[in-house]
């Protein structure tokens, strides 16, 4: 593989703030690509902000929602450390964010296919599929009120660690990931209890791998086929 979930997720909740502290429990490492996955229970991410103590530069990939929401930024570090990253907004409510670290063999691009959904139900998904340009990190998240994201699932290729669902009594968000994808997919979740509001976003992160990540797939490529020579009379 050439994009690796390396770690995660820190989590950090606020009730009646209008900004949250999230410290890692990890040293994260310069060059490597982290996410932050936010949700405000009003608001609509008005005023949205965000820092960290190594002073790098993040990108904001978008939001849904004009009252309870779910937005996220990611940052390739230029500093990398046992970083506390802040995540603010102008209006006052309870906040939830989560942060996960990627690392990727090869040369990292922009962030591309946003896609959002809102609706009810157990099954948080977006409207539309993220179309991937490269070996792309897919990125997927939601937000719900009132633990209704507690013991979260999602289905194939994402993949989503008990770490990555952050269930309070105010607000749940959660993230979820899929490494190297090549072609187009559609994050489905599924809840662990049915609720009549939640928010949805996807997106990917372009990735061109080294030329080491490719030599890989072309040496089985070889093999087999002077396995298959052999086996023909």
């Amino acid at each position: 593989m050439s994009w690796s979930h390396v770690n995660g997720s820190a989590s950090a909740t606020a009730a009646g703030a209008n900004s949250v502290n999230l410290t890692l429990g990890w040293t994260a490492t310069a060059g490597n690509i982290l996410v932050v996955m936010a949700g405000q229970s009003t608001g609509g991410a008005v005023g949205r902000a965000i820092s960290d103590t190594g002073g790098n530069t993040w990108t904001f990939v978008g939001v849904r929602g004009a009252g309870q929401c779910v937005l996220a930024w990611y940052s390739q570090l230029a500093t990398g450390g046992a970083l506390t990253i802040t995540v603010g907004f102008t209006t006052t409510s309870a906040i939830t964010a989560l942060a996960d670290e990627f690392s990727f063999a090869g040369t990292i691009g922009v962030s591309e296919g946003f896609v959002s959904g809102a609706g009810g139900g157990s099954n948080p998904t977006t409207s539309a599929a993220i179309v991937p340009t490269g070996t792309d990190l897919m990125v997927t998240g939601y937000a719900v009120p009132n633990q209704g994201g507690a013991n979260s699932t999602i289905a194939a290729p994402f993949s989503v660690a008990p770490g990555q669902v952050s269930s309070s009594s105010f607000l749940d968000i959660a993230t979820g990931y899929a490494l190297d994808q090549t072609t187009s997919q559609t994050p489905v979740w599924t809840l662990g209890t049915s609720n009549p509001s939640w928010q949805c976003i996807a997106w990917a992160i372009k990735g061109t791998p080294s030329a080491a990540a490719k030599i890989i797939p072309i040496w089985h490529l070889i093999r087999s086929l002077q396995g298959h020579h052999q086996d023909t009379p």
